[in-house]
C-alpha cells in the first residue's frame, strides 16, 4: 500500500538530511523530506506538489491510483499488446515481460469464444469485474454486475462464494474494456472494477519460486516476497512464464515496496475493519490499546506506527482459518476450489499443510488451487512454526513420531514438561526453554530474533534461519525479556540432572548458607560457573532403575546400577525423565557405582596394576590409609581408604580449567594448623579441597576420629577439647579419648543421638557441616556398617543412627555375620521373607523400627542371661560343659539354654544361682526349685542329668548334682 495505506500525504522540503531508512518510518507521523521516501512505499512513485503519487508510467502504460479499505495502491490502466484489461498491482511489471503476470479473480464460468454453439455476447470473459457499489456478497453475477464473488457449478446466482474478505473490487476506468470486448465478451454495465486480492491474502501467499532447472533460464529473475510466518521479506527467484499454478500476487521488485505492503500490518490474516456502507469505505481499526477494543478473534497488536486488531494465532488456525466459516464445507481444512487456466483447463492442484485444532497438530491436505482459508501453509514447518505456538503458551509442545504427547498428569510428561490441563497435552516449563542453547537454524532465511543467554542472564539478538531451530527463539526483545526473566542454566553434575523446584527452576545452592542446603539425596556441586543440588553417588547407584516417559527422543537401551547384586543390568530407557540412575554405557555404570567410595572422599588406593587393593587383619594398608569394610548390594568388601590426616595432610591443588570462572576454596595447612583460603580452579585437584573455611574447619579437626564420629569442641575455644587417656570420664558422655597424630595430642571423639535417633544410638556425623547422615528405608545398605535407618517423626525424614555400647542384638541373643567379612547382616523387620540364615530372625532394640540386625531367633543363655562376647570379633565366647577347664572369665559360667547339649556360651551368672555346696564354679542341680538328691553308688537313684555329676557335699552332708550350668531359682524351697 502506498505511504502506509494513505497515497494522500504531504511531503514537505526540510532543510534537514534525512536517511533513506526513514523511508521505513510511518508517513502519517512525520515530515516527508524527498521523493525516495515516496518511491519506497511504491516504486517509482514520487512527490508531486507535495503529495506522493504513482508512477506516471512503466513502457508508456499508465499508472492509476485505486482506494481499497486497505488504502491506496497503483493499478496500470491496460496492458500490453492491445490487452485493455487494467492489472492488478502485484506481481509487478518489468517492461521486458512479453505478457503481463495476471492475478485479477479467474472467472468460474468462462467459456471458449470460438465456441461456434455460443451466440456473440453470451460468453463469459475469463476475468471477474465487479460493480463496487454492490453490497451483495453472496450472489455470483458471471459478467461483473455484482460484487466480488465465486461459484462453482451450476453457475447460478444462488451459487455464489463470499470471496468479499479476501478479494478488493478496485474501482478502475473500464470503458475501453467494455469497447474493446463488445461482441466477444459480454461485460455488465454496471461493471466498475476489476476483482484483485486484498493486503491479507496477498501477503499469505507462498512465493512462486522458480524450478531448480529453469532457475538459470532466460527471463527468472529476483523477487521479494513477505512470509507471513517469520513476518520478514525474503528474495527469491521468480520465473514469470511458469503457469502450472494460480500466480501468486506476494511478489515485490524491491524489499522496501514488500515491506511497506506487507510488513506493517497484521502479519497473517485481514485486520478488524470499521463497519461501513460498502467494503471500500471500510478502515482498519486503530488506536485498540488505548481508544478502541478489538473483538473477540482479534488482538491489538503495535508495529512501527500504531496499532491494529489482527486475527488471534488460535483465529488463523481454527477450522474457520480467520475466515467467516462455510457451514457447507465439512472438513477440519478447505480445500479451496479449483480455478480455470482456461477454459477447459484448471490450475494444477497442491499439497498444503492445515493446523486441525481437534488433533493439536499439523498434518497435510490437497490444495485445489484457489481461495481458502488461511489456515494454508506451503510446508509442514511453516504450519508449525505459526500454529503450534497455540498448544503451549510457551514453547511447542511434545511430540512423539510427530504425533503430540497426551497427558493426564504431569507424571504421564519428561521432567521438563507439565501437562496442560486445558488440552492434556506436555509443554515445556520455562526453564527447559530458557535454558536451551543458542540454535541459528539450518535453513538460509535472515530473521531477526532474540534467545536467552541463561549463562550471562540476557537476551541476545541472533539471526535466525528459518527452520530447525528450538524453542529460545523470540519475536522480540520484550517477549524474551517476559519469559525468561531470573532464568539460570541447567548445572551440570556428575551424573544425572540437578534437582528442580516444584516450577521447573534448578536450585541455587550455598554450602555456608543453611537456608540454601540441598534436600535430602542430593549434595552441594559446583560445575565450573554455578552452584547445584546433584544427585549423591550413594543415591544414584541404590535408587531403583526409571523406565522414564515417552517422548520425542527414540526410546533405547540404557544401563542402571543394581545395588542387589552388585552388577550394572541394561533396560529399556523410554527416552525422557527416569533418575540419575541411568548410563549411557556398562562401562560409564561399572565406572561410577563398582568403584566404591571411601567415607572420607575419593576412591580406595589401587597397586601398580590399577586394581584396589584388598586388606585385612593380616594384610594391612599404607600408614595413609585404613582398611575400611566397603558396602556394595549384598557384597562387602575390606579397601584401602585415605585417612583423615592424610587429607588434611595434602599441599594445595589449584586443579584444572574447566570453566568460564575460579573460585574461593579452602585447604588445611598441616605447617599452621588451620585452614586457609586459595584459588581453585573448578576441576581436578585433591581432596584437601573445600568448599567453605567451615567445612574445612570440622573435617579436619575431627581427622582422628572414626567414619562417623566427630571430634567434641571446647565451646569457649572452638578447638578439640584435650582429654588424658590414663584418666576415666575425661571425656563426655559417649565419646572417648582418641591421639590425634594431625595435632599430636588426644581428643575426644564419638557422637550423640542429635534428637534424630533413639536413646542409647547415635548418629551417624557428616564431618564436613556436621549434620546427620540421611538414608533410604527400602535400601538396606544406605547407611554405613554398624548403622541403621532411623526414623525421625518430628522432622519426618530417616536418619542413620548405631548403638552406643555396640549392643545390635536383643539381650541375650547373637547376631549373623558375614563369613568373609564379618559385618553384621542389616534386615528389613517384617518384610514377609526372611532376610536371615536358619536359625536367625531380623530383631531390633527400638520399638517399632524397620530395620534390625540378623539375631539368632533362639537365647544362647537361659532366661535370656547375657553372654560375654569377644573384645576383637564381638561374637559370643562358647565352652563345653562340664569340661574340667574353666574357659569361662570371672562372672560367668558355662551354660546353655538347650541343656541336652554339651557344648554352650559364657553366660553371666545371676543372683539367683545356687551352688550350695557344690565346688567352686559348681552349681547344685534343682527341680521345681528343689535341690535334688543322688546316690552315687545306685544307678537306680543317680538321677543326675547329662552335664551334672553326683557328688558329696561336706556342708550339706549329702550327695548331689553338681554341674557347671547354673539353675536360675527364685528361693530353694527344700534342702535335703
Amino acid at each position: 500500500m502506498l505511504n502506509k495505506f494513505n497515497l494522500e500525504l504531504e511531503c514537505f522540503v526540510q532543510l534537514v538530511l534525512v536517511h533513506v531508512e526513514v523511508i521505513l518510518l510511518p508517513f502519517m507521523d512525520i515530515v516527508i523530506s524527498y521523493s525516495e521516501q515516496c518511491n519506497s512505499a511504491w516504486p517509482g512513485a514520487r512527490c508531486v506538489e507535495n503529495k506522493c503519487e504513482c508512477p506516471s508510467d512503466i513502457n508508456g502504460i499508465p499508472y492509476v491510483q485505486a482506494h481499497t479499505r486497505d488504502g491506496t495502491i497503483c493499478i496500470l490502466l491496460f496492458g500490453d499488446d492491445d490487452d485493455p484489461v487494467p492489472k492488478c498491482p502485484l506481481p509487478e511489471y518489468d517492461d521486458d515481460l512479453l505478457a503481463m503476470p495476471i492475478t485479477q479473480l479467474r472467472n468460474p464460468a468462462m467459456t471458449d469464444p470460438d465456441d461456434d454453439d455460443i451466440l456473440a455476447g453470451e460468453q463469459i470473459n475469463p476475468l471477474q469485474f465487479c460493480s463496487s457499489t454492490s453490497t451483495d456478497y453472496n450472489t455470483f453475477v458471471a459478467n461483473g454486475g455484482g460484487a466480488c464473488t465465486y461459484a462453482t457449478e451450476p453457475y447460478q446466482p444462488e451459487n455464489g462464494i463470499y470471496i468479499a474478505d479476501i478479494y478488493d473490487c478496485v474501482t478502475v476506468p473500464l470503458n475501453n474494456v467494455k469497447l474493446a470486448m463488445k461482441g466477444i465478451y459480454n461485460i455488465h454495465p454496471q461493471a466498475d472494477g476489476i476483482c484483485c486480492p486484498n493486503r491479507a491474502f496477498t501477503c499469505m501467499q507462498p512465493k512462486r519460486e522458480a524450478k531448480l532447472n529453469v532457475k538459470e533460464s532466460a527471463g527468472v529473475r529476483p523477487r521479494w516476497w513477505f512470509n507471513s510466518v517469520t513476518g520478514i521479506c525474503e528474495q527469491f527467484m521468480w520465473d514469470p512464464w511458469d503457469e502450472t499454478e494460480v500466480q501468486s500476487p506476494n511478489n515485490f521488485k524491491t524489499r522496501e515496496h514488500c515491506e511497506s505492503y506487507c510488513k506493517d500490518s497484521c502479519k497473517r490474516g485481514a485486520p478488524e475493519y470499521s463497519v461501513g456502507r460498502i467494503l471500500n469505505e471500510e478502515e482498519p481499526i486503530t488506536n485498540c490499546q488505548t481508544i478502541n477494543s478489538c473483538s473477540t478473534n482479534f488482538e491489538c497488536k503495535a508495529n512501527d506506527w500504531r496499532e491494529v486488531c489482527c486475527p488471534s494465532v488460535t483465529s488463523i488456525c481454527s477450522i474457520a482459518g480467520g475466515r467467516p466459516f462455510d457451514p457447507s464445507r465439512h472438513t477440519n481444512f478447505d480445500p479451496g476450489h479449483s480455478m480455470k487456466r482456461m477454459f477447459n483447463l484448471n490450475f494444477e492442484k497442491s499439497r498444503r499443510y492445515y493446523y486441525d485444532s481437534e488433533q493439536g497438530r499439523c498434518t497435510s491436505f490437497t490444495y485445489n488451487g484457489a481461495l481458502g482459508n488461511f489456515n494454508n501453509f506451503k510446508s509442514l514447518s511453516d504450519c508449525e512454526l505459526f500454529c503450534e505456538k497455540l498448544q503451549c503458551k510457551h514453547g511447542t509442545a511434545l511430540k512423539i513420531r510427530q504425533v503430540t504427547q497426551r497427558c493426564n498428569r504431569n507424571s504421564h510428561c519428561p521432567s521438563t514438561h507439565e501437562c496442560q490441563m486445558d488440552n492434556k497435552i506436555c509443554c515445556p516449563k520455562l526453564h527447559a526453554i530458557c535454558s536451551q542453547p543458542l540454535r541459528l537454524g539450518n535453513c538460509k532465511e535472515n530473521i531477526r530474533r532474540y534467545w536467552y543467554d541463561a549463562v550471562n542472564h540476557a537476551c541476545q539478538l541472533f539471526n535466525y534461519t528459518g527452520c530447525q531451530g528450538n524453542d529460545n527463539n523470540f519475536e522480540t526483545l520484550l517477549e524474551c525479556q517476559n519469559t525468561c526473566n531470573n532464568i539460570i542454566p541447567n548445572p551440570r553434575c556428575p551424573q544425572g540432572d540437578a534437582y528442580k523446584d516444584n516450577k521447573g527452576n534448578y536450585f541455587i545452592c550455598s554450602d555456608s548458607n543453611s537456608a540454601k542446603t540441598c534436600p535430602p539425596n542430593y549434595e552441594c556441586h559446583f560445575d565450573g560457573n554455578l552452584w547445584g543440588c546433584c544427585p549423591t553417588r550413594e543415591y544414584t547407584c541404590q535408587v531403583s532403575f526409571s523406565k522414564g516417559v515417552t517422548c520425542d527422543i527414540p526410546s533405547s537401551y540404557r544401563y542402571f546400577y543394581n545395588s542387589q547384586i552388585q552388577e550394572c543390568e541394561n533396560f529399556l530407557y523410554n527416552g525422557c525423565g527416569g533418575n540419575s540412575n541411568n548410563f549411557q554405557s556398562y562401562e560409564q555404570c561399572e565406572s561410577y557405582c563398582n568403584d566404591r567410595k571411601c567415607p572420607n572422599g575419593g576412591s580406595p588406593k589401587r597397586n601398580e596394576f590399577n586394581k584396589q587393593i584388598d586388606c585385612s587383619s593380616t594384610v594391612s594398608c599404607p600408614n595413609t590409609h585404613e582398611c575400611t569394610s566397603l558396602t556394595s548390594g549384598n557384597s562387602i568388601v575390606n579397601r584401602c581408604c585415605p585417612k583423615r590426616a592424610y587429607i588434611c595432610s595434602l599441599p594445595p591443588h589449584q586443579g584444572n580449567s574447566c570453566g568460564t570462572s575460579v573460585v574461593t576454596r579452602f585447604y588445611f595447612n598441616i605447617a599452621s594448623k588451620e585452614c586457609i583460603e586459595f584459588t581453585y580452579n573448578g576441576c581436578g585437584g585433591n581432596l584437601n579441597n573445600f568448599a567453605t573455611f567451615e567445612q574445612c574447619n570440622n573435617f579436619c579437626l575431627s581427622s582422628a576420629c572414626a567414619s562417623g564420629d566427630i571430634v567434641h569442641v571446647n565451646p569457649s575455644t572452638h578447638m578439640q577439647l584435650e582429654c588424658r587417656s590414663d584418666v576415666s570420664n575425661s571425656c563426655p558422655n559417649n565419646f572417648t579419648c582418641t591421639y590425634d597424630e594431625l595435632f599430636g595430642k588426644n581428643v575426644c571423639c564419638g557422637a550423640t543421638n542429635m534428637e534424630v535417633c533413639p536413646s542409647g544410638e547415635k548418629a551417624y556425623m557428616n564431618a564436613f557441616n556436621m549434620s546427620v547422615r540421611e538414608c533410604l528405608i527400602n535400601v538396606s545398605t544406605s547407611c554405613p556398617d554398624y548403622y541403621l535407618c532411623r526414623f525421625h517423626m518430628q522432622t519426618n525424614r530417616y536418619y542413620c543412627c548405631a548403638s552406643i555400647n555396640e549392643d545390635i542384638c536383643p539381650r541375650g541373643r547373637a547376631v549373623y555375620k558375614d563369613q568373609s567379612s564379618k559385618l553384621p547382616i542389616r534386615c528389613i523387620i517384617s518384610s514377609g521373607s526372611n532376610q536371615c540364615p536358619v536359625g536367625y530372625n531380623c530383631f531390633s532394640d527400638v520399638p517399632g523400627a524397620l530395620q534390625g540386625y540378623c539375631c539368632s531367633s533362639n537365647y544362647l543363655c537361659p532366661n535370656g542371661a547375657k553372654f560375654y562376647s569377644e573384645i576383637i570379633s564381638k561374637m559370643p565366647r562358647s565352652c563345653q560343659l562340664n569340661s574340667p577347664f574353666i574357659t569361662c572369665p570371672i562372672g560367668y559360667t558355662c551354660q546353655n539354654a538347650e541343656t541336652e547339649l554339651m557344648t554352650g556360651y559364657c553366660c553371666e551368672n545371676d543372683n539367683t544361682s545356687v551352688s550350695d555346696g557344690c565346688p567352686p564354679n559348681k552349681y547344685v542341680y534343682m527341680r521345681e526349685n528343689e535341690v535334688i538328691s543322688c546316690d552315687p553308688f545306685n544307678s537306680l537313684t543317680n538321677v543326675c542329668p547329662r552335664g551334672y555329676s553326683c557328688q558329696w557335699s561336706l556342708p550339706k552332708r549329702r550327695y548331689q548334682c553338681c554341674g557347671n550350668t547354673s539353675m536360675l531359682a527364685n528361693k530353694i524351697t527344700k534342702r535335703l
